[in-house]
């Protein structure tokens, strides 16, 4: 079953997310660091290769983990939320999904259009190519604006989920960390559960029907008293005395 059809995540979800976002802040981080250190290559060679090496990682779990979401879709919602959420969570859940992929393509074209290769951590290496200065500059601009981008985007993102967790108390946040909480139950059904957690139950009488009278209940003490009262009885009409005989 489809996660679009429940309000969890499945386990490969939760570990492709977070496996995607310590990579991701990881090489992040590592880029605004190079940025502050300048421009001396003894300093910066090492850290760059690091920083190139950790984007290839990146793109390919990025890749996988992009196809997984199209296949599964987006869980529903775990509480109900005003339309103007909704669609903010969409555009931020979306520009994060575009950054893993686009930030480091347009990274790999930079380095290898300013005919620099990329070597991935000894694995393997990606060769350079001749220098192109329209697509190195073009990747360029895309790289960098999009690291304020997604900075914000990040922002974003985690302020909804604390606010989930903390204000709403909701699972947003539980759903996405530990997968005993994944429960495939279909939205309208998980729905109707937590409306009958929450509202009460209404018996509903239909309009022409009417209540059956009921015979008032005497209480047990007031029937011992009756029974211990004497009933009057009617009385006895005199018997009539013989008459006596002339002599």
């Amino acid at each position: 079953m489809k996660e679009k059809e429940g309000i969890r995540f499945g386990r490969i979800s939760i570990i492709n997310h977070w496996v995607n976002a310590i990579i991701f802040l990881s090489v992040l981080g590592l880029g605004f660091f190079l940025d502050y250190i300048g421009d001396g290559r003894a300093m910066r060679g090492p850290w760059m290769e690091a920083h190139k090496a950790g984007g290839v990682l990146l793109l390919i779990l990025a890749l996988w983990r992009v196809s997984w979401r199209f296949y599964n879709g987006f869980p529903k919602d775990v509480a109900p939320m005003p339309s103007w959420q909704k669609m903010s969570a969409k555009l931020v859940h979306w520009m994060l999904l575009f950054a893993i992929i686009a930030m480091p393509v347009s990274g790999i074209l930079l380095s290898l259009y300013s005919e620099r290769g990329i070597n991935v951590f000894g694995l393997f290496t990606i060769a350079p190519q001749a220098e192109n200065a329209l697509i190195s500059g073009l990747a360029s601009l895309v790289h960098e604006s999009l690291a304020y981008l997604v900075s914000g985007a990040l922002l974003l993102h985690v302020g909804a989920v604390l606010k989930h967790h903390l204000i709403d108390k909701d699972e947003t946040l539980k759903r996405m960390l530990n997968s005993k909480f994944v429960s495939y139950t279909p939205f309208h059904e998980a729905r109707q559960q937590q409306e009958n957690q929450v509202q009460p139950k209404i018996h509903v009488v239909a309009a022409n029907s009417e209540p059956k009278p009921t015979a008032p209940k005497v209480p047990v003490t007031a029937i011992a008293q009756l029974s211990a009262k004497t009933v009057p009885t009617a009385k006895k009409a005199p018997t009539p005395r013989p008459k006596e005989k002339a002599i």
